[in-house]
């Protein structure tokens, strides 16, 4: 029999912090349990679906024997969530029945054997680098609504990390838009690499990086990636297909330029979102010297326009958009303004925020 004890406080954490890549509901049963390795004063709590891999080691007020076992993970969670703060758990497991007592409490689980866990191979990185994590966190954070979702196109559904020398864009697209971001790393790999990564992973990041202070270590090879930050760590499969050739993609800055307040424009294509057709989202912009006009309509006959105050000394111009892909930008901008570069009204536009060198945005514009 097995046996080992640990305060309910030092389960709940990081359970609510993993427990998103737990299936419920999986073919294979062993994906909705979680691995627990036991060893002194430390746990090492391990989840995965094959694809992506979260581990966090936690240290434990009692001593324990070394072991490993695994317990079904949304379960646990929920028991945890329901004891009083300050509970001692000792768990008890034999052949495949694991004993929770908690107080007087006492809970009879399913355990599978540790052995079975699909846990990920070691193996050997090709790249090493490291990245502070409010700069992991804004490249992320600006690029990653611009990923497709499930196109068939599987390198669409990836967020590229290309890396040249000490420094690394993030670049996403789903061939209707594209946004990049940069930044300088604090250790470099000292080569160019290139690492195709899924949006599940990056979700996952951007979940627990909050929960964490220091920097993020990154390492990768042809097939998967490492991201490592104190007593967390998310291994990933790689997508093993060819990225666009993103820097084709990204427009000279052109002689038409279009400044506009981030909040006046969000406010106008809010209301003109409202009655734009359901299958294009699209609205047209109507520029004259200073001013911006936002129209849309429906097949219903309805329409909405609406006019704003803007930095725009050129001829007359008119394009349609997305809607949906404007707001997306507008989301993740902090800056007061964005700027517009057209070259012509059906090329594609540049979109950058006003005195930001390390973020852009590519848009098409739509025909109609």
């Amino acid at each position: 029999m097995t046996k080992v004890q640990l305060y309910r406080e030092e389960l709940l954490k990081p359970l609510q912090q993993c427990l998103n890549i737990a299936e419920k509901k999986s073919t294979l049963p062993i994906l909705s349990y979680v691995l627990l390795a036991f060893s002194d004063n430390a746990m090492l709590l391990a989840v995965t679906d094959t694809e992506i891999q979260l581990t966090i080691v936690v240290p434990l007020q009692h001593k324990n024997p070394s072991c490993r076992i695994t317990l079904p993970g949304h379960k646990l969670l929920e028991i945890c969530k329901g004891l009083s703060e300050g509970t001692l758990l000792s768990i008890s497991v034999e052949a495949e029945k694991a004993v929770v007592l908690a107080g007087k409490n006492r809970f009879t689980l399913l355990s599978l054997p540790a052995e079975d866990y699909p846990l990920f191979n070691d193996t050997v990185s090709t790249v090493n680098c490291t990245i502070a994590k409010e700069d992991l966190h804004y490249l992320l954070s600006k690029t990653i609504f611009a990923m497709a979702a499930q196109d068939v196109r599987h390198y669409l559904n990836g967020i590229l990390f290309n890396i040249e020398q000490d420094k690394l864009e993030v670049v996403t697209t789903d061939s209707h838009r594209l946004a990049l971001a940069k930044r300088k790393l604090l250790a470099g790999s000292g080569e160019n690499a290139r690492a195709l990564v899924p949006k599940n992973c990056i979700s996952e990041i951007l979940r627990v990086i909050s929960h964490y202070e220091a920097d993020w270590a990154i390492s990768f090879n042809e097939q998967q990636i490492t991201f490592s930050c104190q007593e967390v760590t998310i291994v990933s499969k790689l997508i093993n297909e060819q990225f666009v050739d993103f820097k084709k993609l990204i427009p000279r800055a052109g002689h038409t330029i279009l400044k506009v307040p981030c909040l006046d424009l969000k406010q106008a294509l809010t209301l003109a979102a409202i009655l734009t057709n359901e299958k294009s989202r699209g609205v047209r912009l109507d520029l004259s010297q200073n001013q911006l006009k936002v129209t849309a309509n429906n097949p219903e006959y309805e329409a909405a326009e609406t006019e704003i105050e803007v930095d725009f000394p050129f001829d007359p111009f008119s394009v349609s958009f997305n809607v949906a892909y404007l707001l997306d930008i507008i989301a993740v901008t902090d800056q007061k303004k964005l700027s517009f570069s057209f070259s012509n009204s059906s090329g594609v536009v540049l979109v950058q925020p006003e005195g930001v060198s390390d973020c852009l945005f590519v848009v098409m514009p739509l025909l109609i």
